[in-house]
């Protein structure tokens, strides 16, 4: 069973590209989410640990700082054909050790960091 303190290990290692590339922070380590936030975007890495472990990742837009947070995309919601792919099953995946977890979070953070050079997040970091 993977832990939370090494899935949060290996996922600030694997988003650190959200911090030095585009001026994300982090904003909440509260199991079971860890998220970064800039503007008016929250990406929110999803970890339930579990025989199975219980991975995902989500992107909400607040366009009104007083306003709930709309509901949350997940990356196969952008209809990028290489991260449905690469993902076995869009939504949670499950992945029960530690090395599927590291794996999971390379394939997840390689597809946003296509998706933040798209002008279809970039619109929103500001």
């Amino acid at each position: 069973m993977v832990s939370w303190s090494d899935f949060v290990e290996l996922a600030q290692k694997e988003f650190s590209f959200l911090s030095l590339n585009y001026g994300f922070n982090e904003a909440s380590r509260e199991a079971p989410f860890l998220d970064y936030e800039r503007g008016k975007l929250r990406v929110s890495l999803y970890f339930k640990s579990s025989d199975r472990s219980e991975l995902d990742l989500l992107i909400r837009r607040n366009f009104n700082p007083s306003a709930e947070w709309i509901p949350a995309k997940r990356l196969s919601d952008f209809g990028n054909s290489a991260v449905i792919s690469a993902l076995s099953h869009p939504g949670e995946e499950f992945c029960p050790t530690l090395k599927d977890v590291e794996s999971r979070l390379r394939v997840m953070a390689h597809e946003l960091s296509k998706l933040c050079e798209s002008s279809e997040l970039l619109k929103d970091l500001n």
